[in-house]
C-alpha cells in the first residue's frame, strides 16, 4: 500500500473526525449537562413509541418521573415489544425505523435480538470517530494501513425475522456509515465471501493464510484477544499445509478459490524454524486492539508476551445492545460515551446515581438507556471509578453482576470465581472456567475445566469457594457435592468450539471463567468428554 495513499486517508479520517472528538472533550467538563442533552433525545423517542404510550410517558418529562414510571428492566422483559418489532411492526420501541436485528452472541443465556436503528448506528460511528481521531493524532503513526477487523463464520442461517426485516451484519467494518467503509476499506486484511464458509476448521484456517500472506499487516482489531490465539495455534497446528498452500499461492476447496501473492522464500523459511519469530512474519505490525481487562486479563498478557513491543490498547467497555465506554491515549481507565448513551448506575446499597455523582474507587453495576428502544437496560456489567478525566469518571469492567448459579442457594457469580480461580491458579496463560454439574441422582456439584500445568486439586478448588459463605453452608448441609476438575491440553479450543457449535460468534465470544447455565454446562461436559475419548482413540 503506497504511503501517500495512508496519509490522505489518515487526514481525512482526521479531518472528518475533529469536530466529534472536540464535542466529546468538551462534553468531559460538563458531564451532567452532556447527560441531560442525551436524557431528553431518548424520552423523547420513548414518549412517541408504543412502550412509552404503554408506560404513560410524556414529552419533556424530568428525570424524577423518568425514574418513578420508568422501571428497570432485563431483556427479558422486553421480549413481548422486541418479538412485535421481529414482525414489522411499526413505532414498537422507538419511532424511528428498524434498520436490522443484531443477535447476541450470550454464551450464558438464550440469544437476544437487538434492534438497530440509524441513531443507534450514528452512536457507533460517534465512538468510533472519537477514538480513531485520538489514535491517529497521538498514537503509534501508520505507514502501511493495512489492518485486520475481527470477523466471524456464518453458522446461522437465519437471515431475516419474520417481517423481513435483515439479521446480522458481515463484519464489524458494517457499523461504519458508508463513507467510512469506503475510507477503510482499501486497508482491511479479509479474504473475499470468508464469512460463507460455515466450517469453522476451514474458516479459521483460510484466515490464518491470509495472515500470513499479508506481510504489510500494521494493525489487528478484534474483541477477544483469545481470536488472535487461536490463529497462532491455528499456524502452529497446520504448518505444513500452510506452507503448501502459501507457496502455491492459493487455497482451493470445492466451495471456495482464494488467490493470493506467493510467499517469499524468506518468509517460507520462517515458518519453518522450529519457533515462529511473530515479530518477523508481521514486521510492521504495530498496534492491537483487544478486551484487556477482567477475564481477557491472562489472554491479554499471553499476546504481549507473544509481541511485547507493540502498543496493545484495552477496548472499552461494548455491547452489541450500545457502546459505552472508549479508550483514550494517556487516560486511566475508560471514559462513558456520555454524549450518545444516558447511564445510570446501582450502588451496592441498591441506590441510584448519576454519572456526576460517582466517587471515585466505588463499584457500580450499569443501567443504560440507548437510542434504539432499550430504556433504563439493567446490561449485567460491573464497573469501578479509577479516575477523572476533565469532570468525568473513567472506568474500568470488574465483571458481571447477573451471572449467577444458584443450585441450593449457593449463590455462586462471576465476580467471585473469577477472584478464586485466579488466586489459586498462579498461571497466567492457563485456561479455566468452572461450569455447574448435575449427577444421574440430581445431587450438584462444580467442574473445573482447564489446561495442564497448575497443582491444584479438588480440595483446594472446594477451599476457594468456600470463601463464599453460601456455598460453605450448602456443602456442610449436603446439598452440593465436592468441586471435581477435568485437564485436557486443549480444554480452551475445545470449549471454544462448542459455544461457537451454539451459534455464537467466534470474534465475540468472550473469556468466560464462569458458565452459570446448567443445561448449556451439561452439553458442553457432554461435548468435551466425548472429543477426548476420541482423541485419545486415534
Amino acid at each position: 500500500m503506497s504511503s501517500w495513499r495512508v496519509k490522505i486517508a489518515v487526514k481525512l479520517i482526521k479531518l472528518l473526525s475533529q469536530s466529534q472528538y472536540k464535542r466529546f472533550l468538551a462534553a468531559l467538563q460538563f458531564p451532567e449537562q452532556a447527560q441531560q442533552r442525551v436524557f431528553r433525545d431518548i424520552t423523547e423517542n420513548l414518549s412517541q413509541s408504543q412502550y412509552g404510550i404503554a408506560l404513560k410517558i410524556k414529552k419533556n418529562i424530568s428525570y424524577a418521573i423518568f425514574k418513578k414510571f420508568v422501571p428497570i428492566i432485563s431483556y427479558d422483559e422486553l421480549i413481548p415489544w422486541i418479538e412485535q418489532a421481529k414482525h414489522g411492526k411499526e413505532n414498537i420501541l422507538t419511532p424511528h425505523k428498524i434498520n436490522f436485528f443484531e443477535k447476541t452472541s450470550g454464551s450464558s443465556a438464550a440469544a437476544k435480538y437487538i434492534p438497530y436503528n440509524k441513531l443507534l448506528l450514528n452512536s457507533f460511528n460517534n465512538m468510533f470517530r472519537i477514538w480513531s481521531y485520538d489514535l491517529l493524532s497521538y498514537g503509534p503513526k501508520f505507514k502501511t494501513g493495512r489492518f485486520f477487523m475481527s470477523i466471524s463464520p456464518a453458522l446461522s442461517n437465519e437471515k431475516f425475522t419474520v417481517g423481513n426485516i435483515p439479521i446480522g451484519l458481515e463484519d464489524d467494518s458494517h457499523y461504519l456509515k458508508n463513507i467510512w467503509r469506503e475510507l477503510v476499506k482499501p486497508f482491511l486484511v479479509c479474504p473475499p465471501h470468508i464469512t460463507d464458509i460455515n466450517n469453522i476448521n476451514e474458516f479459521r484456517y483460510l484466515l490464518a493464510a491470509t495472515l500470513l500472506a499479508e506481510e504489510e499487516l500494521e494493525i489487528i482489531s478484534i474483541w477477544n484477544p483469545t481470536y488472535l490465539l487461536i490463529i497462532i495455534d491455528t499456524i502452529n497446528h497446520n504448518r505444513e499445509d500452510l506452507i503448501r498452500d502459501l507457496s502455491k499461492g492459493y487455497i482451493k476447496e470445492k466451495d471456495y478459490h482464494y488467490a493470493f501473492p506467493a510467499l517469499s522464500i524468506k518468509r517460507l523459511e520462517l515458518l519453518r524454524k522450529p519457533s515462529i519469530s511473530w515479530h518477523e512474519l508481521w514486521p510492521n505490525l504495530i498496534f492491537i486492539s483487544c478486551w484487556t481487562s477482567s477475564t481477557s486479563v491472562s489472554s491479554a498478557k499471553k499476546i504481549k508476551e507473544l509481541f511485547p513491543d507493540i502498543f496493545i490498547q484495552g477496548k472499552g467497555l461494548l455491547a452489541t445492545e450500545a457502546p459505552m465506554t472508549l479508550p483514550l491515549i494517556g487516560t486511566l481507565g475508560y471514559l462513558p460515551i456520555l454524549n450518545e448513551v444516558f447511564f445510570e448506575f446501582k450502588d451496592r446499597a441498591g441506590d441510584i446515581l448519576l454519572l456526576h455523582q460517582l466517587s471515585i474507587g466505588e463499584s457500580y453495576e450499569l443501567i443504560i438507556s440507548q437510542k434504539s428502544g432499550f430504556y433504563r437496560y439493567c446490561i449485567g456489567d460491573v464497573v469501578r471509578v479509577v479516575g477523572i478525566k476533565n469532570k468525568t469518571p473513567s472506568f474500568e469492567f470488574i465483571g458481571r453482576i447477573n451471572n449467577t448459579c444458584d443450585m441450593v442457594d449457593e449463590k455462586l457469580t462471576e465476580v467471585f470465581v473469577l477472584g478464586v480461580l485466579q488466586c489459586i491458579i498462579k498461571c497466567d496463560d492457563i485456561f479455566f472456567m468452572l461450569v455447574p454439574l448435575i449427577d444421574e441422582n440430581g445431587f450438584g456439584s462444580y467442574l473445573l475445566l482447564s489446561e495442564p500445568g497448575h497443582t491444584i486439586n479438588s480440595e483446594i478448588l472446594d477451599v476457594g469457594l468456600s470463601e463464599s459463605h453460601h456455598y460453605h453452608n450448602a456443602r456442610l448441609l449436603g446439598q452440593l457435592r465436592q468441586s471435581k476438575i477435568m485437564i485436557a491440553p486443549n480444554m480452551g479450543n475445545l470449549v471454544q468450539d462448542f459455544l461457537i457449535s451454539q451459534g455464537m460468534k467466534w470474534g465475540n465470544i468472550k473469556d468466560k471463567v464462569f458458565l452459570t447455565d446448567i443445561l448449556l454446562a451439561k452439553q458442553l461436559i457432554e461435548y468435551v468428554t466425548t472429543r477426548i475419548v476420541l482423541m485419545n482413540m486415534v
